[in-house]
């Protein structure tokens, strides 16, 4: 039986002292549908349009159908099939009541989101007035719809991302180094006893004992439809980590704190922190030569519920070039979009 960290990792066995799902290998599944039939019928109630034709409000909300977080091989998929039926009260610009219904018949994870059929029909009586107010719901109501069902989405992966992903190899970090509060690089000063002394030295030149070593730099690009709060714990949770790359990996989420993956093959220091938004780190690949550190920053940066990630990725051997870049998106970012719901369909 092959030991932690070595062979091929789909037949690494980790001890796990509740014997559950050793290295998240094996099909998880947990029922989403409770959860989300209550969530979406706080989001989609009570919702408003209005202009000189009237007003119009969602009412009674009722949600049929399943939906599932699944896990396999680390990665988080999500499976729903439902049918949204939503009650709708209005007025016409005269005072007149009417009412009616608004079905979201396709809400699937075959489909994109902004793409969920919104329905609009009146059951009051017809006439010209009542008419303006449906048509106000047709025009104005599906966008809202959209914008509450990529609010879901997203919560709903917040939700399932952390539970159902098994800690690998390492226990539940301490509070002292528990992301929720990382020390920061306001309130690391130099009498911070937090701040742990790593013994690594980072050599600032770009040369070696062979001579000079050529260097060079690039950039990554991302756009995440999910929270930076959530992408940016999930890079400083040691587990969270391990499960993406599939591989032993220690992160101790301090500045200063250092850090290791892919069983040892790139390890550095993290030189700062601004939580949710930066992480700044000294990165190298073991077979580098000695004491030379490359420098990464990845910033976070949020808007409407999506996340822009940037990688500045500088002083990396230029024989080194293509291969770290590769990395970053072939064994970091696609593995870690999979893993909380948003990358592609695994490879099963």
């Amino acid at each position: 039986m092959a030991k932690w960290g070595e062979g091929d990792p789909r037949w690494i066995v980790e001890e796990r002292p509740d014997a559950k799902n050793p290295g998240n290998w094996h099909w998880s599944e947990k029922d989403a549908t409770a959860w989300s039939k209550n969530r979406l019928k706080e989001l989609l109630s009570d919702l408003l349009v209005e202009s000189d034709a009237g007003s119009a409000r969602t009412t009674e909300v009722t949600v049929t159908g399943e939906a599932t977080a699944n896990n396999r091989k680390a990665k988080l998929i999500f499976f729903y099939e439902l049918v949204i039926d939503i009650k709708w009260r209005g007025k016409t610009a005269d005072g007149q009541a009417c009412s009616g219904k608004i079905k979201v018949p396709n809400l699937s994870e075959e489909y994109d989101i902004d793409e969920v059929d919104t329905e609009v029909t009146m059951t009051s009586d017809s006439n010209k007035a009542s008419d303006a107010v449906k048509s106000l719901l047709r025009e104005r109501m599906p966008a809202i719809v959209v914008e509450q069902l990529h609010k879901w989405y997203r919560e709903l992966t917040q939700e399932y991302s952390t539970n159902l992903v098994l800690p690998t190899k390492q226990a539940t970090a301490a509070a002292a180094t528990s992301v929720s509060a990382p020390t920061t690089s306001k309130d690391a000063g130099a009498g911070d006893t937090s701040k742990p002394n790593t013994g690594v030295k980072i050599h600032s030149q770009k040369t070696n004992g062979a001579g000079n070593l050529s260097c060079k730099s690039f950039s990554i690009r991302d756009t995440i439809p999910l929270p930076a709060q959530l992408i940016f714990e999930t890079l400083m949770n040691e587990d969270r980590v391990s499960a993406y790359t599939q591989s032993q990996c220690k992160v101790d989420s301090r500045i200063g704190g250092s850090f290791t993956m892919f069983n040892g093959s790139v390890k550095g220091v993290i030189k700062d922190l601004v939580p949710y938004r930066r992480v700044h780190q000294a990165w190298r690949f073991e077979s580098w030569p000695e004491g030379h550190y490359s420098d990464v920053v990845i910033d976070l940066s949020e808007a409407e519920g999506k996340t822009s990630l940037s990688i500045q990725h500088s002083e990396v051997p230029e024989s080194d070039i293509e291969r770290t870049q590769d990395g970053w998106r072939r064994l970091q970012l696609e593995p870690l979009k999979a893993m909380l719901g948003v990358g592609g369909m695994p490879f099963m």
